[in-house]
């Protein structure tokens, strides 16, 4: 089972997930793993992953910070106020 958590640049924990959510177990044989994280609500900035592998119930594998991504944007409102607002951004839905 292996569980994560993305941080942003002040350490404050915007989602996380874990294996057992969505498969029974991780076979053997596996090198990698991947998930595919919604960066499409994250707002610019730097982001780290928090996350730990366990096998029943012990933890075998565990770090503060598995890597780092940035998320960019080009949007003018951003850059115009120097950051962005709010912890995540929605965007879609929009209707007039």
């Amino acid at each position: 089972m292996f569980g994560f958590t993305v941080f942003n640049a002040e350490g404050v924990g915007l989602f996380s997930g874990i294996t057992s959510d969505v498969v029974d177990y991780i076979p053997l044989e596996a090198q990698k793993l991947s998930i595919n994280l919604p960066i499409e609500l994250m707002n610019p900035g730097t982001y780290r992953i928090e996350g730990a592998l366990a096998d029943d119930g012990v933890v075998v594998d565990q770090s503060e910070c598995y890597c780092t991504f940035e998320v960019q944007r080009s949007n003018q409102f951003d850059i115009g106020s120097g950051k962005a607002r709010g912890m995540l951004r929605i965007s879609q839905g929009w209707e007039f």
